[in-house]
């Protein structure tokens, strides 16, 4: 069970019956159970800095379709205090020869941003990553010798100051700089203190206010010790009114604490200029599971913990990347769209500036982590769960009492992004949530440290126990939560609460209840000790008589305002002891799920405290609720089979329930689509004698399938009758360059399907050639300190991806297809082979590339962006050859130029290395191996303009292409038939966007001069 027990921390003086007076003793405070306990006088830090950071993404805004909206949700709706923005060497690369134009769209942006936040701080760092953390200078040659590191203080100073008058010109005072940034080895604290002084120095004598300087966004935390270290050495600590590093090393919370530690030594505070949301990721704008925010928000409260006095969101927005997805995301010149990352950081953001840090502790309750902050009375409290573990945990102020109702926002998986609210009760100094499963949760309530007489606070929902109007038997103590409990309860003993308004719907009793024996029962009873019974409460062993459970039970709403009786019964002795109860009207409510089917839907409905009397179904053919009619009238039951309805039409169901009293309680409007969805088959000519079928698994069990096929325009003939769990077959033996046509359906106990589409193939022919293709270029890039570097003489192709740039590689391959005569249609089949010589199990994803790069001279930052996905290869640790279907992309891509260029990436980030032979390996080099068929003697059917459409990747993430599909029509429905989506195909080569599917099976039909064909594709 779950208790908290208290040892001279908290103690309640009984002046009166309902007054009670917090005396401070001792600081020991035993917490027994799952529990948080909240320091909540115990003061750290103030966070006074807040911001989010634009300095590689102000130009990328000025692109978006929507940017005012999406400077409004950043700097409107967030209460940031400060914004990153960049100072960069193209301001004066030749010396005398400012380029004030290069800072045009960052200073529109600013202008923009402090049109909405007259109060922003721009806080100025570095660009310093021209070459990928390699080997560029980020400063001017006639400031930095990059070689010697050799750096012309002076001009240095001089450069920062001509930014800043520039910017205070514009509008934008520059109120915070950094004298670099990720670049402490070239500008040592010894040289910082000249470039300060020539700064400052520089700009009084200009008239212009000076920036306050926080350096120097160190690119580790190591590196930042050393520069404080040396700030010591020199005595120059009052030129600096804070210090801010990243941790791209990764070292732990300690390195946190160190550094944190040092700056406060010095007299000033450590900041983070550089943290995640928790949507950074390289997923085309397709939000990353829970538990990438939840990794993000535990470092955070670990940092908090450290000391850290605030922070500032790395790229709140995208950048013009494409694959980039970031809390705001939009694709290079789109429209930007909020992910859960930037709710979450909105909520985090707009309850934490000028706040102080709390401590708390978190007992036996496994990777639950908390941030804790307060103002004045207020409070916020994040608990974070990384468990899959639901817990509901009492959480308690060791040194106050909660004051107001406790407001509280969440995410899971299952949330809307913008996640959920509810509120709880408190109890003293004490409240229980439910922390779900792999979940972040917000709390934030008022308390106090002055007397509380408890039985004055508003007792609308949960009432103390101790605040009674009246009993017979019973007595009061100090419980562990933080107020008195009623206790020394026996057989026949009541209690009693005045006047209870239950005309307000109230249906639900809970208690708060604790035993060290067999328990008791509770009886709730209406006027009187002998009053009509409305509802009992068993209580059973808690464990303790201070470990404490809250149990609950529903109950038929009363009418009316009346007195409440509790009267308790059980065996001799004591029985238990209660802390409060709470009396609260849940609304009824009615779920509606429907299954759409061939010309039927199906509804199926649950209940929650809705006193059943009528039920009706409505339908309509719009969303519209005011024209909808009625279906049924009184409908018993929770499930109905609607069969009056038209496939391909889309109806719209509400369930109706109306009680005794006439309250009238709608479910919400759920539509769906009859529709008569044949069989779905697919399959492929490997051969010049053989085809391949396969068709997708159902969701009602089959007892077998009838394959049949034509050839020409003869009738269909049964090929093959096969048991169940069965969903391919290779038909073998036929003749080459030859047409057949398959058709397939499911056999079950109760019936059977309709045929599938008919699915028309053709054969190779017989002298098909398999061309090989080696590649003619091929290399790997890598991240980090090596991304200027080339390495396409490599005898191996590497691919990882790991938790920064410093472990990212990826392999680029290029296939010249010219050297053989052949054409478009002769391209019966590619297949892309990878010989894998070491092997980690994880994912690797081709993916679409321009051509214009060559393996001498690639690198990390020159390589050209991937494109759409191709399709995946699954890495086991088994070494030897993988294969991948490529054939649509090398359909797609043949008539440019002949040039198939591809690279391959782990866009999963599993932090292992998969070593591939390269074309400068001795043997089993990469191959692109096409079987050359010869179409040219056949007498073409009419699907065959069905035959040259692919559909590519399979599986999909947010987008896939139709190739070969001009003037087609595409419609794509789930397992259930209902259809999702339906667009026309104007362009050869055309996207189709389905990031608001969820992840699953469906089908896409492609219909084209009245011919369809189906194909299933799987959605991450």
């Amino acid at each position: 069970m779950i208790g908290i027990t208290i040892s001279h921390k908290i103690i309640f003086f009984k002046i009166s019956k309902a007054l009670f007076v917090v005396v401070l003793f001792a600081s020991s405070f035993e917490v027994i159970g799952q529990s948080i306990t909240v320091n909540s006088t115990n003061y750290k830090q103030t966070i006074d800095m807040i911001g989010g950071d634009m300095e590689r993404s102000s130009k990328a805004i000025q692109n978006a379709q929507n940017k005012e909206d999406i400077l409004q949700w950043s700097f409107g709706d967030i209460n940031f205090n400060v914004c990153r923005v960049q100072y960069d060497k193209n301001q004066e690369l030749v010396e005398g020869v400012k380029n004030w134009a290069f800072y045009d769209k960052q200073v529109a942006t600013m202008q923009a941003i402090k049109a909405i936040n007259p109060n922003i701080k721009f806080f100025a760092t570095m660009r310093s990553d021209y070459d990928g953390y390699g080997d560029d200078n980020n400063m001017p040659d006639w400031i930095h010798t990059y070689s010697t590191k050799a750096t012309n203080v002076v001009k240095y100073g001089i450069f920062l100051a001509d930014y800043c008058e520039y910017m205070s010109n514009q509008g934008v005072p520059i109120a915070i700089l950094s004298t670099a940034k990720e670049w402490m080895w070239h500008v040592r604290a010894s040289e910082a203190e000249n470039i300060i002084n020539t700064l400052n120095t520089e700009l009084d004598n200009r008239g212009i206010e000076k920036p306050i300087i926080i350096d120097q966004g160190f690119w580790s935390i190591t590196a930042g010790l050393t520069y404080l270290n040396d700030v010591q050495s020199l005595g120059t600590k009052d030129l600096y009114s804070g210090f801010c590093s990243h941790n791209y090393s990764n070292l732990g919370p300690e390195k946190w604490a160190e550094i944190s530690n040092k700056a406060n030594s010095l007299g000033k505070p450590m900041y983070d200029d550089e943290t995640s949301t928790g949507s950074g990721s390289p997923t085309y704008g397709e939000e990353r599971p829970m538990w990438k925010q939840i990794d993000e928000y535990k470092e955070k409260a670990q940092r908090y913990e450290a000391g850290l006095s605030g922070e500032v969101y790395f790229e709140i927005w995208s950048r013009g990347i494409d694959k980039e997805t970031r809390a705001i995301y939009f694709p290079a010149n789109g429209i930007g769209t909020r992910l859960r990352g930037y709710y979450i950081m909105k909520h985090f953001s707009n309850n934490i500036l000028n706040y102080n840090y709390l401590t708390a502790s978190v007992t036996s309750a496994s990777n639950v982590y908390t941030i804790t902050f307060r103002k004045d009375d207020n409070i916020v409290l994040w608990v974070i769960n990384e468990s899959n573990t639901e817990y509901t945990l009492p959480i308690t102020m060791d040194n106050s009492s909660i004051t107001s109702a406790i407001a509280t926002h969440y995410w899971t998986d299952n949330t809307p992004i913008e996640g959920k609210e509810t509120s709880y009760i408190a109890s003293g100094n004490t409240f229980i949530p439910i922390v779900e499963a792999e979940s972040m949760n917000c709390y934030i309530f008022n308390v106090t440290e002055d007397a509380v007489d408890v039985c004055s606070l508003p007792q609308t929902i949960l009432y103390e126990a101790e605040c009674y109007d009246d009993m017979q038997g019973v007595s009061t103590e100090v419980s562990t939560e933080g107020t008195d409990n009623v206790t020394l309860i026996e057989n026949g003993d009541w209690i009693k609460f005045n006047a209870i308004d239950f005309s307000a719907g109230l249906n639900k009793f809970s208690a708060r209840v604790a035993s060290n024996t067999s328990g008791g029962t509770i009886e709730m009873r209406m006027g009187s000790v002998s009053g009509t019974l409305i509802g009992e409460l068993s209580v059973s062993n808690t464990g303790g008589w201070q470990s404490w459970t809250t149990q609950t039970f529903d109950f038929n709403r009363q009418s009316g305002v009346q007195d409440l009786y509790l009267v308790f019964t059980g065996n001799t002795g004591s029985l238990f002891n209660l802390n409060w109860i709470m009396l609260e009207a849940i609304p009824p409510s009615i779920s509606l799920n429907i299954t759409a089917g061939d010309e039927s839907v199906s509804l199926n409905w649950t209940t929650s405290y809705v006193q059943l009397g009528t039920q009706n179904i409505y339908r309509n053919t719009s969303s519209d609720i005011g024209t909808r009619s009625l279906l049924v009238a009184d409908v018993s039951g929770n499930s109905y089979i609607d069969t009056s309805v038209t496939n391909d039409t889309t109806y719209w169901y509400w369930v109706e329930a109306i009680d005794e009293s006439s309250t009238v309680t709608n479910s919400e409007g759920v539509e769906g689509t009859p529709t008569d969805l044949e069989f779905d088959l697919t399959g492929v000519a490997i051969s010049d004698t053989e085809i391949n079928l396969s068709w997708p698994d159902e969701e009602k069990v089959e007892s077998g399938f009838l394959v049949e096929r034509k050839e020409g325009n003869s009738a269909y003939q049964e090929i093959a009758n096969l048991g169940p769990n069965v969903f391919s077959f290779s038909d073998s033996g036929l003749n080459p360059l030859s047409t057949y046509t398959y058709r397939v359906k499911a056999s079950y106990t109760d019936g059977s399907t309709n045929y599938s589409l008919e699915l028309p193939i053709t054969t190779f022919n017989t002298d098909y050639e398999t061309l090989i293709f080696n590649t003619t270029e091929d290399a790997y890039v890598r991240g980090g300190d090596h991304a200027g570097l080339n390495f396409g003489g490599d005898t191996n192709l590497i691919v990882k991806q790991g938790s920064n740039s410093s472990f990212f590689r990826k392999s680029l391959l290029k296939f010249n297809l010219s050297s053989e005569d052949l054409v478009n249609d002769n391209i019966g089949r590619a297949v892309l082979k990878l010989y894998v010589n070491q092997a980690n199990p994880c994912t690797i994803t081709a993916s679409e590339i321009t051509d214009s790069w060559s393996e001498s001279t690639v690198t990390w930052n020159s390589a050209p962006s991937s494109g759409s996905d191709i399709g995946a290869i699954d890495i086991s640790n088994t070494t030897g050859f993988y294969e991948l279907d490529v054939t649509a992309y090398v359909k797609n891509q043949f008539d440019d130029d002949k040039i198939i260029s591809i690279s391959i990436e782990d866009f999963g980030a599993s932090n292992v290395n998969v070593l591939i032979n390269s074309k400068e390996a001795t043997n089993n080099i990469p191959e692109l191996v096409i079987n050359k068929v010869d179409y040219s003697a056949l007498s073409i059917s009419k699907h065959s303009d069905l035959n040259t459409i692919n559909i590519y990747p399979n599986p999909v993430s947010n987008t896939f292409r139709v190739s070969n599909s001009l003037n087609s029509e595409v419609v794509i429905y789930n397992l259930f038939g209902n259809q999702v989506l339906k667009t026309n195909i104007t362009q050869n080569n055309q996207s189709v966007n389905i990031d608001h599917l969820t992840s699953g099976v469906y089908f896409v039909r492609v219909k084209k001069h009245g011919n369809q064909t189906t194909t299933k594709i799987v959605k991450n």
